[in-house]
């Protein structure tokens, strides 16, 4: 029987991390693709040891560097499966993470994403922190405008990003865009789409190889000849993610009115005021972050005056 799963590999420069990578994915019985961005080490010979040694594993070498974004798409569009997913190349899947993942698909026909937890590991494979998606719930509501909303209040670990995608409900829409906070814009995207699974009963494994990076560095892999926007640098994906509430689909008028109200004041509250289009909402959005200081300041002294009276 053909696999129902292609994961996609998308690399640069990942000699120390790939061969691990792509012994994950073979262990799951998928289709595997594997896109080089033209790298300058070892990676070439790890990936083509590995394509000659399993006939599901496709090796596709890139003369130069497209970026990340570029390569995440080609992975994705070369894809012939019902379901699809990404691995990092210095990333890890346990033992029948994708079986699980897939059964939650087929078990729920409205949702388009399943996903586990994240195990997080250091640059020598040692555990950090387990990371579990303590908003789950709303990411299965049946309101688009709730698991929306959830991505934007409360999405902070990404890798949300590595789950099974249903691929055909997804291909179409949501893509991987090359400016910071693409990777939060398409889960907004996938949200409004459909419900997301969480199989807290498995975790991806993500190694933390860029612990410290600057949003230009970080925008330089997505996109090799990007510039830093001036402003908020995550302009762009606070106007995407508000764009979504002007979708019919969504709700009435007025119930998306309130919801972009409430999914603005979030955004500028955990990411900082952006430059608007008008000066209207160029003063909202301040007005905004004047309430969400003033919010956080006064929690602040009421678990001050809780943690007092509980000495």
């Amino acid at each position: 029987m053909e696999p129902a799963v292609t994961i996609g590999i998308p690399v640069y420069n990942e000699e120390r991390f790939v061969g691990e990578a792509l012994a994950s994915a073979a262990e799951q019985g998928a289709v595997v693709i594997v896109s080089d961005n033209g790298s300058s080490d070892g990676t070439r010979r790890e990936c083509e040891r590995a394509s000659r040694a399993n006939r599901l594993i496709h090796y596709v070498r890139h003369e130069r560097n497209l970026g990340a974004a570029w390569n995440f798409k080609y992975c994705l569009h070369n894809a012939a499966t019902p379901y699809f997913m990404w691995l990092g190349g210095h990333d890890m899947l346990p033992l029948g993470y994708v079986r699980t993942l897939t059964a939650a698909l087929d078990r729920n026909p409205r949702a388009v994403l399943a996903y586990g937890a994240v195990q997080h590991i250091d640059i020598n494979g040692q555990p950090l922190r387990r990371y579990e998606y303590r908003f789950a719930k709303l990411l299965e509501d049946d309101l688009a405008l709730r698991r929306v909303t959830a991505t934007i209040s409360y999405l902070a670990d990404c890798t949300l990003i590595h789950g099974l995608l249903r691929r055909e409900a997804l291909e179409a829409s949501c893509l991987p865009e090359p400016f910071l906070g693409g990777d939060h814009v398409f889960l907004s995207k996938a949200a409004a789409c459909g419900q997301f699974a969480y199989c807290p009963e498995v975790a991806y494994i993500r190694r933390t190889v860029h612990a410290e990076v600057s949003d230009q560095k970080q925008l330089r892999r997505i996109d090799p000849g990007a510039v830093l926007p001036q402003g908020n640098p995550r302009a762009r994906m606070a106007e995407e993610q508000l764009a979504l509430y002007g979708d019919q689909g969504l709700g009435s008028w007025c119930s998306r009115t309130l919801w972009k109200v409430n999914a603005r004041y979030q955004l500028v509250r955990r990411f900082s005021p952006w430059p608007a289009s008008s000066a209207v909402e160029a003063l909202l959005n301040e007005a905004l972050f004047l309430v969400a200081r003033v919010v956080h300041r006064v929690r602040q002294l009421f678990q001050r005056q809780v943690g007092a009276a509980d000495t």
